[in-house]
């Protein structure tokens, strides 16, 4: 009987500094240059001078020859220029975002995503929010509804973070995705399941799905845009009352299901809006002889303020 009261106790001990980590995972996580070319000018000064032989006649008519031709072919380069540029301002004005590919899409978001959270005035978190996407999983049948509903009371919405507005670059680096990086997004078309992108207006709306990174405790593709929760937040929330109870090497996270939906002024290319949605597994090992489990969701959304 004593043995059992002290795993529960251990377990409900363990629940609740995993919450702490969970509902803080909202404020604690992680912390293309174009060239011109100007066309050149050439000043031609003519010169009128008597010649007295033949020869040297031909000669100045020779060369006056030439620079004629090289003023002609000068012009025609500057002409075609001129004409290569408008046609290339005519076909990006013109441009059908809904038809960029994979990879142009999210080059297009990550442009706008950094250049938001470098220059933007400031960015306003709406809210965060923490969803248990699965019952907790415990080696105990008596002890799982317990431990679920102490899971459950804790959901929800994080109250420090609803509607809080970043004005400095350091509060922009710390709680904008990716938490802790002067950048918000570094993924790569291999980085994503899909990209996609609709326009209403001067506003389009891209859609990305971040690939899952299912090898424990490494967020190689959800890692370069989103802020995760780690395995040194997990021991450091802990605790060492709870690590006492943790089997640290056991510690295992795994990140899936990872969607980002931002808007952007077509007008400006500015990001306007972000929302974030990640699902981030734990399990662990206690020194009592429990084995727990569970998926955590975290939703976080901005509005970019310029």
């Amino acid at each position: 009987m004593k043995k059992s009261l002290k795993s529960q106790i251990a377990l409900i001990l363990c629940v609740m500094m995993l919450l702490t980590v969970v509902m803080s995972g909202c404020g604690k996580q992680f912390e293309d240059t174009a060239a011109t070319t100007a066309a050149d000018e050439t000043t031609v000064e003519e010169q009128t001078e008597a010649v007295e032989t033949t020869a040297a006649d031909e000669t100045t008519v020779d060369e006056t020859t030439a620079v004629d031709e090289t003023t002609a072919a000068e012009e025609t380069s500057a002409d075609e220029t001129t004409a290569a540029e408008e046609t290339t301002a005519e076909e990006e004005s013109t441009l059908d975002v809904t038809k960029l590919t994979t990879a142009q899409i999210v080059e297009k978001y990550n442009k706008a995503a950094n250049e938001a959270k470098a220059s933007s005035k400031s960015i306003k978190q709406n809210y965060c929010e923490n969803t248990q996407v699965t019952p907790l999983e415990v080696n105990n049948a008596i002890l799982k509804p317990i431990a679920n509903k102490l899971v459950e009371s804790n959901m929800g919405r994080d109250k420090k973070k609803n509607g809080v507005v970043y004005t400095s670059n350091a509060d922009k680096v710390k709680n904008f995705p990716v938490s802790g990086q002067s950048w918000a997004s570094k993924l790569t078309a291999d980085d994503v399941k899909s990209a996609t992108i609709t326009k209403n207006g001067d506003v389009s709306t891209i859609t990305i799905k971040v690939k899952d990174d299912m090898t424990p405790n490494k967020g190689t593709h959800t890692g370069k845009a989103f802020s995760l929760v780690t395995k040194q937040q997990i021991v450091d929330g802990a605790g060492s009352a709870g690590m006492a109870f943790i089997k640290e090497p056991s510690i295992e996270l795994r990140y899936k299901n990872a969607v980002i939906k931002a808007k952007i002024d077509e007008t400006t290319g500015r990001l306007i809006s972000a929302n974030y949605y990640i699902q981030w597994g734990l399990a662990l090992s206690t020194t009592v002889g429990l084995d727990v489990s569970m998926y955590f969701g975290i939703e976080e959304d901005y509005t970019i303020n310029w």
